[in-house]
């Protein structure tokens, strides 16, 4: 073929004498060194605090705080009419996403929002009472609607920009910190609202309205600073208006998309009837001096904190393959609460319930959306998530329709009963999704699929562990894995990080009777303390011909108070040669170092395991060479690891 011809001026490409704006690639560093990120919440935070105060407008233009039995509906039909546009815009808005530089489109719905509210304010008098007659609640619902339209096209903007500035590797970290600043913008913009908005006096109004045209414009003009790379068009993309549709078939091949989607549905329907509710629940507790308003703005305030508590949480674990079982956790969890919300007459144990309900569903929205926003491709992820938006705005606006159409003189009643039934579906489905996902795996059985979740769940959040290496672990095929023994917890630390099961060496002294369904489901190889040892090694030999992982500890004993490597067993190296397996060394520090087993899983860690280089032993060297080069082996690994250079991956 003929050379390619070189390009012009001193050996460098086109691409290299781009301007940084267009090619700034994603940093790899912690969040808080990405600058795109940096931004990014902080527009969320700007925006998140407006839309929480042209809501506490509406309220109060509604006048909520005079209504005797119908509250409920107010906020219900504030946000059917906030959301309606969603229906038929959310759509176009992913089109759109996909189509233009989605930061200046971002940048675009601020602006024209921030004008919105200004208008608003122009409508508004300067003195006088600040509720309105109920043949002007037009006005209110047509500026919701108008707003409620350019968020439709921001969301989805939004939503298909955040992979696009943060790793994938740290993007459930980024969702769970982001919807954390938008939670925490939403408080103050409660507070904030609730103590400066008077219902006798329409000025308070004005001053909100002002306010939330200048976060607004902020929100925007950060959002312009974005710098993100430029990616060539894939040829799967299309450029007809129609193929804002294309998601469809997509997700339709992708049945995961539809199933996280299902369940964004349930709970943004659920959030609807909850937080519909809060107004309701007023008449439950004995308040002389607190009118509805605060009511709301002190129970919205304490779910808000549980949102931002979850959503923290969330950051802090980082776990993309566990995503979805925790969802399941904390969907199960929120239902509980509203649960005990409904039959619990006392407002304090509410305030504790809300936060609740705000930790643990937020868990679960972060948690789904995060997965559902990580597995998407970037050429049609806008699209997928305006699917997304256009699925929960379906339920969001018919909740809000039905509670908006209830009779005046029973709404709130009906609301209050409305909340058990809410309660039993999120524990329905949340249980029988979590069920449904930790019987299913890489393992070849149900218990063992169970076994391994469970483990995996448990080992993450208490113990903290990363694994180190773990792709040097065998597929398919014998292997052994050799590591050094610290505590009782260490084969579950080991097991939780690899998706092949591990057949366990272990003495019959440890098999204790209470565990029984865990030595069922995961079947070590037991040897009996006392016997000849090669006789013994025979069940090893046999498991490691069947092509089975078999994990043992060379060692022969615990390192209860001390970290130092022992004297190998010798049995070790026959077992090494006659089975022909591979050998992979292991290293675990910084377990829970105490004298007591119990404590060796209960005491929290930050623990981590590396594996190291998979070798066949040679088979020419002696038993005793073979036991000392593999304990040399897992030594050397662990200077590597003090050292800070443990092998890559």
């Amino acid at each position: 073929p003929p050379r390619a011809r070189r390009p012009r001026g001193r050996g460098r490409t086109r691409s290299a004498t781009r301007r940084p704006s267009a090619v700034a690639a994603r940093p790899q560093g912690p969040l808080w060194r990405n600058l795109n990120f940096t931004l990014m919440w902080t527009s969320v935070a700007a925006s998140g605090f407006g839309d929480r105060l042209i809501m506490l407008v509406a309220m109060a233009l509604m006048g909520m705080t005079a209504a005797a039995d119908n509250s409920a509906t107010i906020t219900a039909a504030i946000n059917f009419w906030f959301f309606l546009p969603w229906l038929i815009i959310s759509a176009p808005g992913g089109w759109l996403a996909d189509r233009m530089p989605r930061k200046w489109l971002m940048f675009g719905c601020d602006e024209i929002r921030a004008g919105l509210l200004f208008l608003a304010f122009l409508l508004i008098p300067a003195a006088g009472a600040a509720a309105i007659s109920s043949d002007e609640h037009w006005q209110i619902f047509a500026i919701m609607a108008a707003v409620g339209a350019f968020a439709a096209i921001f969301s989805p903007a939004r939503n298909a920009t955040v992979p696009e500035v943060i790793p994938p590797n740290q993007l459930t970290a980024a969702n769970g910190v982001l919807i954390s600043i938008a939670t925490i913008a939403s408080l103050f913009g409660a507070l904030v609202g609730a103590a400066v908005i008077n219902e006798q006096d329409s000025g308070t109004l004005r001053t909100v309205l002002i306010m939330g045209v200048v976060f607004y414009v902020v929100s925007g003009l950060l959002l312009t600073l974005l710098r993100i790379v430029r990616k060539a068009k894939s040829a799967k993309e299309k450029s007809s208006p129609f193929s804002m549709f294309s998601a469809l078939p997509y997700m339709a091949k992708h049945k995961r998309t539809i199933g996280l989607t299902l369940v964004n549905v349930l709970v943004w329907g659920a959030a609807m009837v909850v937080s519909n509710a809060f107004t309701a629940l007023h008449r439950r507790y004995d308040f002389a001096d607190q009118t509805r308003l605060q009511t709301y703005s002190q129970m919205f305030t304490s779910l808000g904190a549980g949102m931002l508590a979850g959503g923290l949480f969330v950051a802090w674990l980082n776990r993309k393959r566990e995503s979805v079982p925790l969802g399941m956790i904390g969907l199960t969890v929120a239902g509980l609460c509203v649960g005990l919300l409904a039959i619990i007459p006392w407002y304090l144990p509410a305030l504790v319930l809300t936060f609740g309900l705000g930790f643990f569903g937020n868990m679960a929205i972060i948690c789904t959306f995060s997965l559902l926003m990580g597995i998407s491709p970037n050429y049609i992820r806008g699209r997928v998530m305006a699917i997304n938006s256009l699925a929960t705005t379906v339920a969001i606006v018919l909740a809000n329709l039905i509670i908006w159409r209830l009779p005046e003189k029973t709404a709130d009643t009906i609301m209050l009963r409305s909340l058990l039934p809410t309660a039993a579906v999120l524990i329905g489905v949340g249980a029988w999704g979590f069920w449904r996902l930790i019987t299913r795996g890489p393992m070849p059985t149900r218990a063992q699929n169970i076994f391994w979740h469970l483990d995996r769940i448990f080992v993450i959040f208490w113990h903290g562990v990363t694994w180190h290496g773990k792709h040097r672990v065998p597929k398919t095929g014998p292997c052994i894995l050799a590591s050094n023994h610290t505590a009782g917890i260490d084969p579950f630390l080991i097991q939780a990080g690899l998706q092949r099961p591990v057949r366990w060496v272990m003495l019959n002294k440890n098999l204790y009777w209470f565990m029984e369904p865990l030595w069922k489901a995961i079947n070590p190889i037991v040897l009996e303390e006392g016997k000849a040892p090669i006789a013994q090694l025979k069940t090893v030999l046999a498991a490691l011909k069947d092509g089975e992982l078999v994990g043992i500890f060379p060692e022969g004993g615990l390192q209860r108070d001390h970290r130092n490597l022992q004297p190998f067993e010798p049995g070790v190296g026959m077992m090494a040669v006659r089975s022909g397996a591979m050998i992979v060394p292991v290293w675990i520090v910084d377990t829970p170092m105490t004298k007591k087993m119990i404590w060796h899983f209960l005491k929290p860690s930050r623990s981590r395991i590396f594996f190291g280089e998979a070798y066949k032993p040679d088979t020419s060297k002696s038993y005793e060479e073979l036991v000392e080069d593999l304990r040399q082996r897992i030594l050397t690994l662990a200077r590597q690891v003090q050292l800070g250079t443990p092998p890559r991956g």
